[in-house]
């Protein structure tokens, strides 16, 4: 895996912070909410992607 100081060195610095951002946001929601969060979460993410291929193919 790539270290953070090259991916910093990378993206703009901007990109890279907003990104540690939604992350840490992305944990504490985490802990935070019941499993159903969680399992809505997937099924999004799985419709992102097939939109996503079917945009792309």
């Amino acid at each position: 895996m790539l270290s953070r100081k090259k991916l910093k060195r990378m993206l703009p610095k901007s990109f890279s912070a907003c990104r540690d951002v939604i992350q840490e946001v992305a944990q504490k929601t985490k802990r935070m909410l019941p499993k159903w969060f969680s399992a809505c979460r997937d099924v999004t993410q799985e419709v992102a992607q097939k939109t996503f291929r079917r945009i792309h193919s």
